[in-house]
């Protein structure tokens, strides 16, 4: 693992970018787990990585750095074809308007300084974020209800949230898709990590249920992305920060000769 002491930057994906790694980044590829081995709470391995998708990696990047959140340490997560940049470059996707589109070749010659580090004297940039009509809604539009409220009735049971919270975080209007992209102060990504990861281990062992469609056997992946967003948006709360000084632009990179791309749900037009 590529580390600096002050900043950890990481690529996370099921594989390398096909363009160069920015200066002082680092692909992060999760180990493999044996049978007597694992990350404290349940085996991600390669048999079931794929349900719990980008979590897989963030959950061990996590437990590596649980030591190293001190001072002003900051992390900053990069997905495959997904990153968050503090000013707009490329394209407005002309199907997903909150996100721009770099097509591969400017990728590849894009001169990547400081676009990824938070503006204005701050140590979040977060993902953009789209305005919805409820999680709960906007869930049951993609994959099956059952599992957000079975996951919803495990974290109030867990007390990872109360009545309250878990109220407000099915009726959340405001979503940032892929929250775990961008750059954080480690502490807080550290503190938001170690309860998805209990969340995750919750839904794991009391309410699971394995699908064999290759698009909704990411239940896990699914439920937490939503979580995540709502954790960190209520962390910014919590913490009294300007919540509109912290957003950046969520970014995508287009396969080499492509105009398109399919992120599921979410066609992307260039």
């Amino acid at each position: 693992m590529m580390m600096n002491s002050n900043h950890y930057k990481f690529f996370i994906g099921h594989k390398m970018p096909d363009f160069p790694i920015w200066e002082n980044f680092s692909f992060y590829q999760m180990p493999n787990f044996d049978d007597k081995d694992s990350t404290g709470f349940f085996k991600i391995n390669s048999s079931n990585d794929k349900v719990f998708g980008e979590y897989a990696s963030l959950f061990s990047i996590k437990n590596d750095l649980s030591r190293a959140a001190e001072g002003d340490t900051l992390i900053t997560i990069c997905q495959y074809r997904r990153f968050v940049f503090n000013r707009k470059l490329g394209r407005k996707s002309k199907t997903m308007p909150w996100c721009m589109v770099l097509s591969h070749d400017e990728m590849v010659n894009l001169n990547i300084k400081e676009e990824y580090l938070p503006l204005s004297k701050n140590s979040f940039l977060i993902g953009s974020p789209i305005n919805i009509k409820s999680i709960l809604e906007q869930y049951s539009e993609y994959h099956y209800i059952r599992d957000l409220l079975k996951f919803t009735s495990i974290l109030i049971d867990l007390e990872l949230l109360t009545n309250a919270e878990a109220l407000s975080f099915l009726n959340q209007q405001y979503v940032i898709p892929a929250p775990s992209c961008g750059t954080f102060p480690l502490a807080a990504f550290i503190e938001i990590f170690d309860l998805l990861e209990l969340a995750a281990n919750g839904f794991w062992n009391n309410g699971y249920r394995p699908y064999s469609d290759l698009y909704q056997c990411r239940v896990i992946g699914f439920l937490l992305e939503r979580l995540n967003s709502f954790l960190l948006l209520s962390y910014v709360k919590n913490n009294s920060l300007k919540i509109g000084e912290l957003y950046g632009v969520t970014t995508l990179v287009l396969p080499k000769n492509a105009t398109s791309i399919d992120v599921k749900k979410g066609f992307v037009e260039y």
